[in-house]
């Protein structure tokens, strides 16, 4: 029997370049953003890299009543953190240098509802 093609048609209809896991499933952490309406965004143009030491972002499932908090490092850089925040599960975050001042961290989920990002 010949080997059957699977063809994907992808559309990104957000005006942000768009990541995408191609596999998902259950073990994976972004599973979240798949399909997700509700956008998060922050500017994190204003902090000063170089003396962050640590990330907090509040989070909770849609629908409950209080929010936790998620922390991790920075290790002095936009780039660590970033890295640092997709490794908590929350789902997959991206970024857009809008301008010189202005930096987004965007994501999509609609299993989770985020609150409070701070950088210190």
């Amino acid at each position: 029997m010949p080997a059957k093609k699977m063809i994907l048609n992808i559309e990104n209809h957000t005006p942000y370049p768009a990541y995408i896991s191609l596999l998902g499933g259950l073990q994976d952490p972004n599973q979240y953003n798949i399909n997700s309406q509700t956008e998060y965004l922050y500017d994190i143009g204003n902090y000063n890299w170089a003396t962050s030491s640590i990330w907090t972002l509040q989070f909770k499932r849609v629908g409950a009543s209080t929010f936790s908090v998620q922390q991790g490092p920075t290790n002095g850089s936009s780039q660590s953190f970033l890295i640092n925040l997709n490794l908590s599960s929350l789902g997959l975050f991206n970024t857009l240098r809008v301008s010189s001042t202005i930096f987004l961290l965007y994501t999509f989920n609609d299993y989770y509802e985020f609150g409070t990002l701070t950088i210190n």
